[in-house]
């Protein structure tokens, strides 16, 4: 489930389309890779009966039903990715070039220079026929007309193709303006609990494709389908919120009682499931808050700790990633606390 997502604000974009026309997507789960084809042939009678869409799109997932929708391969890849986000494939392709910002800047910036470098030649040679009073259009026909010698034809030539007369273009196939409707048999399809079927369903509208579950009476082309969406939607964040809750606080009982809760910090060797402290290690902890205190940055606080032959738990040597990992971890203060008595 994605806190970012305004609810409000999509189910009421929703709403704004909820007459069509429809481009309807059927999906279907199975974990028996020989009943795909039966389970195709149903979730196309169901598609055909949801939606006035002649021939729908059917997918199929072959894997875990118990596994979130938003993880299956063909949901992600070709449902997310294709099927259900036509008009945000082609907004991206109008904004034009890339901002050089993030991860990759350089490279896209050095790409742009290399094109506009390339044009450069061109752009000059078309300032130069602006000013010479040369329209620009005509000199590019007169080069044309020299590079392509005349030949007579005669009346019982053939015209070819793009010579005379010529034939008309096939037009360009039109984008598909209808408005995806993802249909589902059931909720369980799209996962095995509320913060699982929210996630599905919430990527999927903001996407502005509708939702209908078939056995769950759930339809956002209705207003009564808005309501249970955002029902469904707001119980699968409350139940995200509450396991992460939970989880902090498993992980903050499990450092207070120097339990194993993951990979073994600095400072600690494991036995069984406890955490044994070495001092030797915790001398180190207690250099790198000393350093800290005196307004020390990472980078020369690593350095100073290689300085004096003081390794990681490995032997290797320090780094400014690994004490920041140090400072940040709330496992010392105990620790610490307790051999300073």
């Amino acid at each position: 489930m994605n806190p970012k997502i305004d609810i409000e604000q999509v189910l009421r974009a929703l709403a704004r389309t909820q007459s069509g026309p429809f481009r309807a997507v059927a999906y279907g789960v199975t974990k028996d890779p020989g009943n795909r084809e039966r389970l195709e042939g149903e979730l196309l009678e169901l598609a055909m009966k949801e939606a006035s869409d002649p021939r729908p799109a059917v997918l199929v997932d072959v894997g875990d039903p118990f596994q979130a929708a938003a993880q299956r391969p063909l949901f992600r890849r070709d449902l997310l990715g294709g099927l259900l986000a036509p008009k945000r494939s082609r907004s991206k392709d109008k904004q034009g070039p890339e901002p050089f910002t993030g991860r990759g800047a350089p490279a896209r910036a050095r790409e742009r220079l290399a094109e506009v470098a390339a044009s450069l030649p061109k752009i000059l040679g078309e300032v130069d026929r602006v000013l010479s009073g040369v329209d620009p259009g005509r000199a590019r026909a007169a080069e044309d007309d020299r590079a392509v010698p005349a030949t007579p034809i005669s009346p019982e030539d053939p015209v070819p193709d793009g010579e005379g007369n010529p034939q008309e273009e096939e037009p360009s196939p039109a984008h598909d303006e209808r408005i995806p409707l993802l249909i589902v048999r059931k909720l369980e399809d799209l996962g095995s609990d509320p913060e699982a079927v929210a996630g599905a369903i919430a990527r999927v509208i903001a996407g502005g494709a509708h939702v209908v579950v078939h056995e769950d009476g759930l339809d956002t082309r209705t207003r009564e389908g808005r309501a249970i969406a955002r029902n469904t939607l707001r119980l699968g964040a409350l139940k995200a919120e509450r396991s992460r809750e939970r989880a902090l606080a498993d992980l903050e009982r499990r450092r207070q009682w120097l339990q194993v809760y993951g990979p073994v910090p600095f400072g600690f060797t494991k036995d069984g499931q406890e955490l044994r402290p070495v001092q030797e290690q915790l001398e180190a902890v207690r250099r790198i808050r000393e350093l800290a205190h005196l307004s020390q940055t990472h980078v020369t606080i690593a350095v100073t700790l290689n300085r004096e032959k003081r390794f990681w738990k490995d032997g290797s040597r320090w780094t400014w990633r690994r004490v920041a990992q140090v400072r940040k971890n709330p496992i010392y203060n105990q620790v610490l606390a307790e051999t300073e008595r």
